[in-house]
C-alpha cells in the first residue's frame, strides 16, 4: 500500500488491487476504521474517471513515475495539475475477487448484507 512507509519515511506510489482487498480485510479484523476510511479514500482517488477496478495503479505526471519511492511532502506539493492515478489491467478478475471478498466481510461486520443492493440505472447506460 502506498500509505505504508519505509523506515526512512518514503513509500512507493504504486498499489495492487488484491493488496487493497487484503489490507481492507486486515483493517476490518483489527477494527481499525480510520485505516478503512483511508483505504476507501485511496480507491476513490485512484479510480477517478474509471468504472472498472484496477489490477494496479500508480501516480503519474508532474515528476511521479511508476514504482517510485516518494515522501508525503512530495505528494502534498506535487499533487496538482498533471498528476493523476494511472491504472493497468483494469477488470482483472483476481483483483476484483479479493476486493469484493473484503468488502463483503466488511459489510457483514457492520450489520449489512454481504451483497449491496443493485443500483437501478435510469440513464440506459
Amino acid at each position: 500500500m502506498p500509505t505504508d512507509v519505509y523506515s526512512d519515511g518514503v513509500f512507493v506510489d504504486e498499489v495492487i488491487g488484491k493488496g487493497i482487498g487484503w489490507e481492507l480485510d486486515y483493517a476490518r479484523s483489527e477494527e481499525n476504521y480510520d485505516r478503512i476510511y483511508e483505504i476507501l479514500q485511496l480507491i476513490k482517488a485512484a479510480n477517478i474517471g474509471k468504472s472498472i477496478y484496477m489490477e494496479f495503479a500508480w501516480l503519474e505526471g508532474n515528476g511521479f513515475t511508476r514504482n517510485s519511492k516518494i515522501t508525503k511532502s512530495a505528494v502534498d506539493s506535487k499533487m496538482q495539475g498533471t498528476t493523476q492515478w494511472t491504472s493497468r489491467d483494469v477488470g482483472n478478475g483476481e483483483q476484483n475477487t479479493w476486493f469484493c471478498w473484503a468488502m463483503a466481510r466488511l459489510r457483514k461486520s457492520v450489520g449489512l448484507s454481504a451483497e449491496p443492493e443493485k443500483i437501478q440505472n435510469t440513464n440506459n447506460e
